[in-house]
């Protein structure tokens, strides 16, 4: 197994987000909405990540965290800062606030 930290991708980060100079912490600040991938996809060598997220400020209105597992090859860099479903297809997520696992099929669905 891949012992190493898991860095995030500097090419695929959203504007609204700011990475720290080594890639492995990501930080937001604000409302806006955005979204990042690691650098290493999963494989046998790096069978899962650990995510540590701490919350600084908690936001008064509506509000949700994701962490989950996408298909790079059916992402458009222009869509990281999108809430739309149909622009993650193929990806499965994890709402940290609701508990709820949210599955979107290959059609934005």
């Amino acid at each position: 197994m891949n012992n190493k930290n898991q860095t995030f991708d500097p090419d695929w980060c959203a504007d609204t987000l700011q990475l720290t100079d080594d890639n492995l912490v990501l930080k937001k600040h604000g409302n806006k909405h955005g979204i990042v991938f690691c650098s290493t996809p999963l494989d046998i060598f790096t069978s899962y990540i650990e995510f540590n997220v701490q919350i600084e400020t908690i936001f008064g209105g509506k509000s949700h965290l994701f962490v989950g597992m996408v298909d790079i090859k059916n992402q458009r860099p222009e869509n990281l800062t999108s809430t739309f479903w149909k622009d993650s297809p193929s990806s499965i997520y994890w709402d940290i606030w609701s508990l709820k696992l949210v599955s979107i099929d290959a059609n934005g669905q």
